[in-house]
This record gives structure tokens, sequence and C-alpha cells, in this order.
């Protein structure tokens, strides 16, 4: 009796102590269990270590290129290098059709996609529904210079002579001229319907601002200036992207690239976080996997940025 009032007294648990170790247990249950939804919660940005080295340390698996398919609406006359291999073409489907806009050829619609090489199966199909032309014009002159690809994403020069038989029926009386926005002066501007030297001026000023115009429809993105104007604008205009200067993203300060209409200061962040933990970026694929941006806000920015060496900056 004497030792099991010892054993009770020195190594037991009363009521209340063992009311209580319960309700401690119970705590830090509910303290785990919150961590762990939270941590898991959807759209929370995670960028763990493990993560990066995960997704930047190989494109390959087993010795073949690993594809990461992001479907985007898109353009195949103007789409970059690295736009194309987030849609999933892999880096030789992608040189191919960059090779093949170089050699002069035009996308009139969505089905031409399949007359490039390794484009003719499923993959051409598969891309087809996202398939948007956009522009409107035609080259009836090879560049003497075209705008090469690099393998980073170089951009294409698409020249800007207006199909006659349009432009005879869409073209106002008194107006035959055909300018590059990319490089007209506010003085060349004046010259078209609609636009004065006020509007002029804002449109060299965002040019400036974007690094050059991917498409005439980006005008309306400038102050004063709406959809009905841009669609009387389209007859008279075009856009030569060789023009456009891209932001080096490995090697941009945060000013620069806040700078640019479509980087907001949250996606400036991200990205520079993200840069400073894996040390470079390597495909612009790695945006999107890393949910840093969304494929929609890749297929707008990736003409005005890219991975080339300091070497070529």
């Amino acid at each position: 009796m004497k030792l099991k009032g010892f054993i009770s007294r020195y190594l037991g648990y009363s009521r209340s102590e063992r009311t209580g170790s319960l309700v401690l247990v119970f705590i830090v249950f509910v303290i785990l269990a919150a961590s762990l939804l939270r941590e898991g919660r959807p759209g929370k940005k995670n960028f763990t270590t493990r993560n990066i080295s995960d997704s930047c340390a190989s494109d390959t698996v087993g010795g073949a290129e690993a594809v990461y398919a992001t479907y985007f609406l898109f353009d195949p006359n103007i789409i970059s290098y690295d736009s194309l291999l987030l849609l999933g073409l892999g880096s030789k489907n992608a040189g191919t059709l960059i090779n093949y806009r170089n050699s002069g050829a035009r996308f009139r619609r969505p089905s031409d996609i399949k007359k490039v090489y390794g484009l003719e199966g499923e993959l051409g199909d598969s891309l087809l529904p996202y398939i948007r032309i956009t522009a409107s014009r035609v080259s009836t002159v090879v560049d003497a210079s075209p705008g090469t690809s690099n393998s980073m994403g170089g951009h294409v020069s698409i020249a800007g002579a207006v199909d006659s038989s349009r432009q005879e029926e869409k073209k106002e009386p008194g107006y035959s001229l055909c300018l590059d926005i990319n490089s007209a002066d506010s003085a060349e501007l004046r010259q078209l319907p609609g636009i004065g030297s006020v509007l002029g001026a804002r449109i060299v000023k965002y040019r400036k601002l974007l690094g050059g115009y991917v498409s005439v429809a980006q005008l309306a993105e400038v102050y004063g200036i709406d959809s009905v104007l841009v669609t009387k604008l389209s007859p008279y205009t075009y856009a030569d992207t060789a023009l456009i200067s891209p932001i080096y993203l490995n090697y941009a300060d945060f000013s620069e690239l806040l700078r640019h209409p479509y980087f907001d200061h949250k996606l400036c962040t991200d990205i520079f976080y993200y840069r400073r933990l894996s040390g470079r970026i390597d495909s612009l694929g790695e945006l999107v996997r890393n949910r840093i941006t969304d494929h929609r806000t890749l297929a707008k920015i990736s003409p005005y940025i890219t991975l080339s060496d300091t070497s070529s900056h």
C-alpha cells in the first residue's frame, strides 16, 4: 500500500492534470492542421529551395526533352520562341516554325499552322482552337535584313504592305500611306486620319514605354484612342516587330521592369524574389509553373522580355 501510494503521488496524474494535457494536445493539433491548410491553399506562392531546384534543374526526362503545355490564344505570325515552348511545341518544332516564318511565309488562317513541318498531325490539331490571326497585312517585299530568332526568343520582322484589294476597299479618299507605328515619328503619324499632334505624341511616348508595338490593336491602349479609331487606322498602319526592344529579364533591375506598362508592382516583386532564389530564369515556362504569373499574362509580356546572356545585352 505504501508503494502504491508513493507511485500514485509522485508518478501519477491528477484529474485536472489529465484534463490540461488533453487540452494542450488538442491545441497543438489545431495549430498544425491550420498551418498545413494554409500552405496548401491554391494560389499561394511557395518558392522553396526544393520547388526551384525541381523546376529549374533540368528540362529533360530520360534524355528526352520534357514538354510542358500551357494553352492560350496566340497569333502564329508574331508569337515569340519562348511562348511557342510554353504551348508545348518543344525546341525543335518551335525553331522550325520561327524559320518557316523567317523565310517569308505568312499564316493567313489557323489551318496554315499545319504547313509547318512537325505540326501536320495531332500537335497542330491541338493548337488550332487557340489560333487567332489578328494582323491583316502580308509582306509583298522580302526584308533585306529580317529579324532573326535566337534560342531564347528573338523577334521576327513582320513587314506591313497592305493587301491591295483590301487596301482599295477600306482606305478613305486622300489617304494612300502605310506607316510602321514602330518607326514613324509624331509628324508622320499626324498624316493618319483622326491623329493630330497630341495623339501622335502620345503614340510615340507609349511606344517608348512598351519598347515597341506588337500589333496595331495596341493603339487602343493609348489615352484618347478607342477601338473605333483603331479600326479606322488599320488600313494605313502596321507594326514591324523586329524593332521591339526586349527587356533582359535575368539582368534588368526592378525600376526598369516596373516602368513597363504590362508589369505591375506585384509581378515585379515576385519575379525578382524568384530570380534571387533560383539564381536565374532558364525558361519563361518556369514563371507559370511556379505560379509567378498565369499563361494569359505571360503571353502578353513575352514579346517584351528575353532571357539572353549579358554578352548579348
